[in-house]
């Protein structure tokens, strides 16, 4: 994967990146962003591909090429996949490539749908349409006010070396774990890895002059909660704790007592656990992200998981 950049002047740089079907322009001291002139034949384009199922695009099957130069479709996906570039983002300042990659990570997360600013940034499915990885839309707020929430976020005091990182690897988690031909154990996963990236995001933010002995996994989603001033979900402590089924999973490779595949996430298994409980862990990975990355409002951060309903969400 490659990134694309390009150097305006010393401090500044502008970054290409998609695929992004909303119309943009935003102009700051700080930073732009500008659509590309032919937005709307692109988004056309998107729209019309045929790997298109129900607002989600596919990779499309693997060619190869012989030495002759005959391609040949193989009978599987590609997986790796991209998209067109949709916008360009400007920032101005002493910021580098990285940031740039944090800020588009932020506003994926936001949006509710994958974007990148590499080559080839989409693995085996990504939505098409905005919101569809969330659960909450923004409230009084937009693209502009979620980049300065961004830009604040790395201008943080004292910012830990990995926490802009490790929020874009719970974003991506949390997003690959939406995929709809996912299996229950897969799912799962990617989910249990991203509270656990939430939990090291907090965790490094500690106060180092207190003496605190480190959660144990079966404590940490019970932990920040209770950091975060939230309600704790009834899977995270107890019988019900969802530690348990991690342990199975994740060091011997067994999923509600059968191998990888063979058993769902379904209440028949264990009384007390349903497979809602997935769909609670998506909604409490989108609340950890957004105290995580500096928003505070209470009405959404402390509503029900156990619902398919949008919130609204105020960043400020």
């Amino acid at each position: 994967m490659s990134e694309q950049v390009n150097t305006a002047s010393v401090q500044s740089y502008a970054t290409d990146f998609g695929f992004y079907p909303v119309y943009l322009h935003i102009r700051t001291k700080t930073f732009t962003v500008e659509t590309i002139p032919d937005f709307k034949s692109v988004i056309k384009s998107v729209k019309d591909n045929p790997y298109v199922d129900k607002s989600w695009i596919y990779a499309p099957p693997q060619e190869s090429y012989d030495l002759r130069g005959i391609v040949a479709t193989k009978p599987y996906s590609g997986r790796v996949f991209s998209l067109p570039k949709t916008h360009t983002l400007k920032l101005s300042g002493a910021f580098n490539r990285d940031d740039h990659n944090f800020v588009i990570w932020c506003l994926s997360f936001f949006s509710g749908m994958r974007l990148t600013t590499t080559q080839a940034g989409f693995l085996d499915a990504t939505p098409i349409k905005p919101g569809t990885l969330i659960d909450f839309c923004l409230s009084g707020s937009d693209e502009l006010n979620v980049i300065q929430l961004a830009l604040n976020y790395i201008g943080k005091k004292d910012l830990h070396p990995l926490a802009c990182m490790r929020i874009a690897a719970v974003i991506h988690a949390l997003f690959l774990a939406q995929r709809p031909q996912n299996l229950a154990y897969e799912k799962f996963q990617y989910l249990y890895m991203a509270l656990d990236g939430c939990f090291s995001i907090k965790w490094d933010e500690r106060d180092l002059t207190k003496k605190l002995k480190k959660p144990k996994h079966f404590e940490r989603v019970l932990w920040m909660c209770n950091e975060f001033k939230m309600p704790v979900p009834f899977w995270a402590e107890g019988e019900a704790n969802i530690a348990s089924i991690r342990n199975d999973n994740f060091h011997e490779g067994i999923f509600f007592g059968q191998p990888l595949g063979f058993s769902a996430y379904k209440s028949d298994h264990s009384g007390a656990l349903t497979s809602g409980i997935l769909v609670q862990i998506e909604a409490l990975i989108c609340r950890f992200l957004v105290v995580l990355l500096g928003v505070s409002d209470l009405n959404y951060i402390s509503s029900a998981l156990n619902t398919r309903e949008y919130y609204p969400l105020k960043l400020n």
